[in-house]
């Protein structure tokens, strides 16, 4: 299928909100809705094909440096530097601050050569870098940067004026930490990302900063919408579903029973399940005949919906079985796909986790920063691959610490 490898995805949608709408576009010319009716007399699924180019817009560079400053760019540098020095000014005041040498891009850019070998070499805390006993001494950073002035640039890095910030409404609790019932981890700041499913880059994403409204309904289809809303009319392929068929963008993707719109069909399918596994049925909206809907009898009933797969025919999806043996069973073609394609953001998560900065602070907006700058080295990393000899994320960080850190180290030596 052509376009295959610029499939997006949009996950860390909360199950109950992904499936409170189905498909939006059912509605008459007047704008009222219509009666949702299907049929299992399936007939073939027409698409347009994805026709835009992908890959990078710009030719990479050969080194792991060069493609991070494609994303950490002077620009973005010089505001990083102009902020943390006001910052330091704001908190040291005039006095204290003349006693400190103000802060540059090439600190900044040690320092985070310097985070980056903390995330690589791991020690109970911070300071234990710069002591002198063998067992925790590192000598690439205690050389590189002194322990106050990495220190000082630590504790002052400053993304924003904070003059021109609004007054916080309830200084107690933050709105970004939210509660998080099914996660591993239950209290987070959650984001929401749209990544390619072939290889985990994330090309957008979205900080939930608490509800927008008394009553908020259709998170999950709003986050979608958003986060979709620079690929309209391109024919990409989206593995969550939502109304997005009538901006060009085919949608793929689990739903629940009591989403609007729902074929009743399916309904007792879900109480009772299909009499084995691998057994599927399917129905197609009589108006719309790209909207399907299926239920497969997985251990469980799984339903899905898709507005561009295939209704026959089925395709395949192999198991593990209890024994430990492996056993292949006959599946919608939207279970197929979805099963394919639905693992970007938990594939460039997978990256992170290996080696990300290491930070213990009550700051929320830094946790925010060293996320994304977690993901740029891992964005840098997955376009890079062609064209950078690194197989493994841990020397690409290794190659681009040292980076980082070669010029300042020669020129400030102990600091």
């Amino acid at each position: 299928m052509d376009g295959i490898e610029d499939y997006a995805e949009v996950r860390e949608i909360e199950s109950n909100e992904t499936s409170q709408v189905l498909v939006e576009e059912m509605e008459d010319d007047n704008g009222g809705s219509t009666q949702w009716s299907w049929s299992d007399l399936l007939q073939p699924v027409c698409f347009n094909d994805f026709n835009q180019e992908v890959g990078p817009a710009v030719t990479l560079p050969s080194s792991p440096l060069q493609v991070f400053r494609l994303f950490f760019t002077s620009t973005i540098l010089q505001l990083i530097v102009n902020e943390t020095n006001c910052y330091a000014l704001l908190c040291l005041g005039q006095e204290k601050y003349q006693m400190c040498d103000p802060v540059n891009e090439e600190d900044i850019l040690a320092y985070f050569g310097n985070m980056i070998l903390m995330g690589l070499i791991k020690l109970p805390a911070i300071a234990n870098y710069w002591r002198t006993d063998p067992l925790f001494h590192c000598s690439i950073i205690s050389e590189s940067m002194t322990r106050d002035r990495f220190f000082h640039i630590h504790r002052f890095i400053h993304f924003v004026d904070n003059i021109s910030l609004p007054p916080p409404t309830d200084s107690r609790r933050s709105s970004l930490k939210q509660y998080m019932p099914m996660k591993p981890v239950k209290r987070g700041i959650k984001v929401w990302a749209r990544a390619d499913s072939t290889n985990g880059y994330i090309s957008r994403f979205q900080v939930y900063t608490g509800k927008e409204t008394s009553s908020e309904t259709g998170l999950g289809s709003h986050v979608v919408k958003d986060l979709t809303s620079d690929i309209h009319h391109k024919n990409h392929q989206v593995f969550s579903v939502s109304d997005l068929l009538q901006k060009g963008i085919y949608a793929c993707g689990t739903i629940r029973s009591n989403c609007r719109g729902f074929p009743p069909e399916l309904a007792p399918l879900l109480r009772k399940g299909l009499s084995q596994r691998g057994d599927s049925i399917t129905v197609q909206s009589q108006k719309n005949h790209q909207l399907t809907a299926s239920v497969w009898q997985d251990i469980k009933p799984v339903t899905v919906s898709s507005t561009f797969c295939q209704t026959l025919p089925l395709g395949s999806v192999s198991r593990k079985l209890r024994n430990g043996q492996h056993m292949v069973f006959p599946s919608p073609e939207a279970i197929t796909q979805y099963n394919c394609y639905m693992g970007g953001v938990d594939r460039n998560e997978q990256l992170r986790q290996y080696y990300h900065v290491r930070l213990k602070c009550r700051k929320h907006y830094k946790y925010i920063f060293w996320m994304l700058f977690d993901i740029t080295i891992t964005n840098s990393y997955i376009i890079s691959s062609d064209v950078v000899p690194c197989s493994k994320i841990k020397d690409y960080w290794t190659i681009l610490a040292k980076a980082l850190l070669q010029g300042y180290c020669s020129r400030k030596g102990r600091g």
